[in-house]
């Protein structure tokens, strides 16, 4: 039982891996068609993203999941931690309900 239960981690940690290095090589390869000659050699979005996969296993291990970055005007990004999306949508439905939440019979 043991074993099978350790087969099944390692193949979960396995496929987790596989994902989060197809995301940064799919990312990659995304901003290299934007260049103005792009590479279509795989090789180097490849070497790019297993050394962000790496660094990115690295943060997972001291509990760093990353930060957002958000893109202000033309040319300027401000990197500060800042929550997703959907948390920003969810506190503003919940603004702005608590303020009609008085209930009448």
């Amino acid at each position: 039982m043991a074993i099978f239960l350790l087969k099944r981690i390692a193949f979960t940690l396995a496929v987790s891996v596989g994902i989060i290095f197809f995301s940064f090589f799919g990312l990659e390869m995304a901003a290299n068609s934007t260049r103005p000659i792009p590479s279509y050699d795989p090789r180097p979005p490849a070497r790019l993203a297993a050394r962000a996969t790496a660094a990115y296993l690295r943060g997972l291990a001291r509990g760093d999941l990353g930060l957002l970055t958000e893109r202000t005007g033309a040319a300027r990004c401000a990197r500060r931690p800042s929550p997703p999306g959907w948390v920003r949508s969810t506190r503003a439905a919940w603004a702005s309900s608590s303020r009609r939440s008085r209930w009448r019979p």
